[in-house]
């Protein structure tokens, strides 16, 4: 058992030091893909090129391969073979290659640190559940750039791998517990959200603030002009019933103000969430 598993209900300075400890020791259990830092500045340059793009995706083969594997999947490849990056680009476009470019960052992750099966497949099921929802919400809303809400919540459960990984007792994340849903409970068990520690944790790997903002205040009630914040504290609402089924029902679910918050049209959104589940369920073979 590592020396920070004994920090259960913590405060002030030993929820601070359990945070630190956290993000330190996983930080320490993987390398970091430079390929993302680069790779960001050329996405801000305006003169940048599909070879420009390729070109970087080349210098890292497991990034380069896993992109390929994904962009030939049936969620994507639309039963075309794409048999190089700069083909991959041209079809599927610089946002979805984004898209893909950070689901690969997070399979590299968890390839990385020593998972059980269970604990992979829960982890992918929610990241992936939470990602596809999200998206399916954006377009809905008419958002222009929902493949940033997509990364934004696969990305916001990253926070419950060092957990897990380093101090299980400390996780809690399963299902609402009378008044308290899941972010609520771990809050009340650490002094911290999984989303709060996923924005630390992508923080030090200087993740653009674009993506890592909205997961900071997913669920803070307070934020009231980030939308993208709203929709994935809508979206992880949203996705309850379908990961903890028999213990959340959709009604007790879309009647919580943030639905009619961002006029998500009621009598649509269990066919939106069901949408994107079925993404997710079928995205989730190519992770496990």
């Amino acid at each position: 058992m590592c020396e920070s598993c004994y920090y259960v209900n913590p405060s002030g300075e030993n929820k601070y030091m359990l945070r630190t400890s956290l993000i330190s020791k996983f930080n320490k259990s993987f390398s970091f893909p430079s390929v993302f830092s680069h790779y960001e500045d050329i996405l801000m340059n305006d003169r940048a090129t599909m070879d420009d793009f390729a070109n970087l995706l080349l210098t890292d083969p497991l990034t380069s391969a896993s992109i390929l594997r994904r962009a030939n999947s049936a969620m994507y490849s639309k039963n075309k073979s794409i048999n190089t990056l700069t083909m991959a680009i041209t079809i599927l476009g610089i946002n979805t290659i984004t898209e893909l470019l950070y689901q690969s960052l997070v399979e590299q992750i968890t390839n990385s640190v020593n998972l059980t099966k269970t604990e992979l497949v829960s982890f992918w099921r929610k990241s992936l559940t939470k990602a596809f929802v999200a998206k399916e919400f954006g377009r809905e809303l008419g958002i222009t750039d929902i493949e940033q809400l997509f990364i934004s919540g696969l990305l916001s459960q990253i926070g419950c791998l060092p957990i897990i990984c380093f101090s299980p007792e400390n996780y809690y994340m399963s299902h609402k517990s009378k008044v308290l849903f899941p972010w609520a409970k771990q809050n009340s068990l650490t002094g911290f959200s999984i989303n709060e520690l996923s924005y630390e944790l992508l923080s030090t790997w200087e993740i653009p603030p674009r993506i890592t903002i909205p997961i900071k205040h997913a669920h803070d009630e307070k934020v009231q002009l980030n939308k993208h914040a709203n929709i994935l504290h809508a979206a992880w609402l949203a996705t309850l019933p379908h990961l903890f089924p028999n213990k959340i029902e959709h009604a007790e679910v879309f009647n919580i103000e943030i639905f009619d918050k961002l006029k998500l049209n009621q009598k649509a959104l269990k066919s939106i969430v069901d949408t994107a589940i079925n993404n997710a369920e079928a995205s989730l073979p190519t992770f496990i």
